[in-house]
């Protein structure tokens, strides 16, 4: 199947899988999946909570350039792997990728790698809503991390969500080596510390460049008036936040 620009792709074969994801955040998230690959940043694709593969196609439309292996983690009790795959493979024309069928709680670092077989260069954590679940899963997203590697956690800051937003605030007051440098469309976006500086540049530069988004119009807005409208100090670190 001939590969579609991102906005065509997004409407076309993304918007059709049942789930929740926001045009802006998926933009981004393509563009940032492309620049790893520009910069060579290598690692296979995971999504702990796949329900039916909205935001985990995203992750296979990526590895599709670069070869490399995604791995989905979920119970699959709204959902069932073999519906996920006919989504996939109408959203992406046949797509090859590996399933834990079971909690992510039950799982260890290294039987994630296993399976993965190579630290990953993206993780999306969407999952339990729960607290101790939720923080397990950024523990266990730290420790198997790529260098260069992406978190993207969902619904954070939502009312709906509070154990989300406990277990993220919990896990960032502990300064571990993840530093948050992106917060738009529910989802906040993490890397290692020493690639803070580089993200965050490169957040800033994709939403300034699209014009057609009203978060990204905004953005550029108050950008114009002052770095401090659209920029704030979250945990300690510099953290770019589009609405």
């Amino acid at each position: 199947m001939q590969e579609l620009d991102d906005r065509t792709f997004l409407a076309e074969r993304v918007q059709p899988i049942p789930g929740w994801l926001f045009d802006f955040a998926a933009l981004r998230t393509m563009e940032l999946l492309r620049w790893q690959g520009e910069q060579g940043i290598t690692g296979s694709l995971l999504e702990i909570g796949v329900y039916c593969g909205r935001y985990f196609s995203l992750l296979l439309r990526s590895a599709r350039r670069t070869g490399a292996t995604v791995v989905g983690i979920d119970t699959f009790q709204l959902n069932s792997p073999a519906l996920l795959r006919e989504h996939m493979e109408r959203a992406l024309g046949g797509a090859d990728f590996k399933l834990i069928e079971q909690p992510s709680t039950s799982l260890k670092a290294k039987n994630v790698l296993t399976v993965c077989g190579s630290r990953p260069r993206f993780i999306s954590i969407d999952g339990s809503h729960a607290y101790d679940d939720v923080l397990w899963d950024l523990r266990l997203s730290e420790s198997i991390l790529a260098a260069g590697g992406v978190i993207a956690a969902d619904d954070f800051i939502s009312p709906e969500c509070l154990g989300v937003n406990q277990a993220i605030n919990d896990f960032l007051s502990r300064r571990k080596d993840l530093a948050p440098f992106a917060y738009f469309a529910n989802k906040l976006f993490l890397c290692r510390r020493r690639m803070h500086r580089s993200y965050i540049e490169l957040m800033e530069a994709l939403v300034l460049a699209d014009q057609t988004d009203i978060r990204a119009l905004k953005f550029a807005e108050h950008r114009k008036v002052g770095r401090i409208n659209c920029f704030t100090h979250f945990h300690g670190d510099e953290l770019l936040v589009a609405g």
